[in-house]
């Protein structure tokens, strides 16, 4: 009888159930609160530490040692990939890659304006 009340009780009361990288995090937004908890786990970083000021300076280290590292991998496919090309394709690609964010996020305005255009028109339809 006292199983079938103590689980009843519980029953009643809701379980407030929060995700871990809110409890982790709590003053960031959750997007951004995720994605450190996912690095921390990756890392085997214990998110506690991190407001340690002696584990900050060495995770910071390893943090620019994996951010070169990735950077190195990526020339390395990037240069891979372009062997393959032919002569015009190659030079297309080089000429996206010179390309700055100014002028992405201006093809970006051009390229959402097109579609805006084309939603009005079959709107119209």
């Amino acid at each position: 009888e006292e199983e079938s009340s103590s689980s009843s009780s519980e029953e009643e009361r809701p379980v407030l159930q929060m995700d871990p990288w809110i409890l982790a995090f709590p003053f960031d937004p959750p997007d951004l609160a995720k994605r450190k908890f996912e690095f921390c786990q990756q890392h085997r970083i214990k998110s506690h530490r991190l407001h340690d000021l002696g584990k900050q300076k060495k995770y910071q280290f390893l943090l620019r040692r994996h951010i070169k590292q990735e950077k190195r991998t990526l020339m390395l496919k990037q240069k891979l990939l372009l062997k393959f090309l032919t002569g015009d394709e190659l030079q297309r690609a080089k000429n996206e890659m010179k390309k700055g964010p100014a002028d992405l996020k201006a093809e970006a305005e051009a390229e959402r304006g097109k579609l805006k255009d084309r939603q009005m028109m079959i709107a119209k339809l």
